[in-house]
């Protein structure tokens, strides 16, 4: 990206880091929906679920 003109290198490092915002939230969403979808069901091997306090009530 050094090649390009400050402009672009500004617009594409933004895009970037919107992407990676956007990847992380979108993939702390998905693992938030299938541990709520999987509570109810026991693995062998895995201990039960606990209860965590640092995530809001759904």
């Amino acid at each position: 990206m050094n090649l390009q003109g400050p402009a672009m290198q500004t617009l594409m490092q933004a895009y970037m880091e919107q992407s990676q915002k956007m990847f992380a939230q979108f993939q702390e969403q998905m693992q938030s929906q299938a541990r709520n979808m999987f509570t109810g069901f026991q693995f062998p091997g895995f201990p039960a679920p606990q209860n965590n306090k640092n995530e809001p009530n759904k």
